[in-house]
Parts: structure tokens; C-alpha cells; sequence
């Protein structure tokens, strides 16, 4: 399960124990968007900076992040 409150603070839960796997934030900024890949194995998260996260879906861990650059 993934859940996104109105702090900015996405989470991963394990549904059996209803317990949190991982807060899925690198920094400060607030998450305005989380979601899973199709396959369910990636959850993709985009902060209020444009930066975009992806994470590992089963063990909840950071993969890598690409910020939105803005052309003059």
C-alpha cells in the first residue's frame, strides 16, 4: 500500500501488519505525487521542486532521482 498525506511524506506500508516499510522523502521537500509502475516493483515519487524519485517497491529503498531542468 502507498500512501500520501498532506505533509508531503509518502509511505509504503506492508498490508498484513498494517506496519510502515519505508517514508519514501530524500530531503526536505514536501512529495506532491507518488505512484507504482505497472509491474508494482518501482513506485515513482515527484517533490515540490520537480525532482523525481524512484524507489525499490518491495524493500523500500532509494534507486535514483532526476531533477526537471528549465530551459530559458
Amino acid at each position: 500500500l502507498l500512501t500520501l498525506d498532506e505533509d508531503g511524506d509518502a509511505r509504503l506500508w506492508e498490508v498484513r501488519t498494517a506496519r510502515p516499510i519505508a517514508l519514501l522523502r530524500r530531503e526536505v521537500e514536501r512529495v506532491v505525487d507518488a505512484r507504482f509502475s505497472p509491474d508494482g516493483r518501482t513506485v515513482f515519487t515527484l517533490d515540490d521542486t520537480g525532482t523525481a524519485r524512484f524507489w525499490d517497491a518491495p524493500a523500500g529503498t532509494f534507486r535514483a532521482a532526476t531533477a526537471r531542468t528549465v530551459s530559458p
